[in-house]
């Protein structure tokens, strides 16, 4: 009976000491990956053509391309699955109901360069938002990056990305998005 207490009492300690797993409900967050890879297969599918303006320092380039990867053009989108694992824990959702539903996610973990994510819908019952606004930070003591993203299913995408290495670079990059419905 001893031996059994010897060690049943360290794997006890053990376990009480060990963090409990945090399993998140993710069921009623907004599946953003879902979300662009549905996009891409409804651009992909409509034949939409793009116009883009590419920006950066102030020097203004317009881009219509012959052929669209619209996996690549909304490939900043589809990566801020907010569903992942890591943003679970840190998710802070906020419903802001007026004439518009806006879905707003916070996280503040420093480790993770999505910080906000605002999306409007045209009412509570709506599947489909009219637009989404995307807020990403990534810092370090050489480095500093301020990306925002827009998106709006009818009208394209907007990203707008500041980015200074110090003693090096100081950039700002905008790229815009405009669709054409053929």
């Amino acid at each position: 009976m001893k031996k059994f207490i010897l060690y049943i009492i360290p794997a006890l300690l053990f376990m009480a000491c060990t963090e409990p797993e945090v399993v998140s409900n993710t069921d009623n967050i907004f599946d953003v990956k879902a979300y662009f890879e549905q996009e891409i297969i409804r651009l992909s599918n409509a034949k939409v053509a793009i116009v883009q303006v590419v920006n950066i320092d102030g020097e203004e380039e317009r881009i219509e391309p012959d052929s669209i990867n619209w996996e690549n053009q909304l490939a900043s989108f589809l990566v801020n699955d907010i569903n992942k694992p890591a943003y679970n824990k840190e998710i802070k959702e906020v419903v802001i109901e007026d004439t518009l539903v806006i879905m707003k996610y916070m996280f503040n973990a420093k480790r993770l360069p999505l910080k906000t994510l605002e999306i409007t819908f045209e009412s509570a019952d709506a599947n489909t938002p009219l637009f989404m606004d995307f807020t990403l930070e990534e810092s370090n003591l050489l480095y500093n990056m301020k990306r925002s993203l827009h998106y709006n299913p009818t009208i394209g995408y907007k990203i707008t990305e500041k980015t200074s290495i110090i003693g090096l670079i100081n950039n700002e990059i905008k790229l815009e998005g405009s669709y054409i419905n053929e």
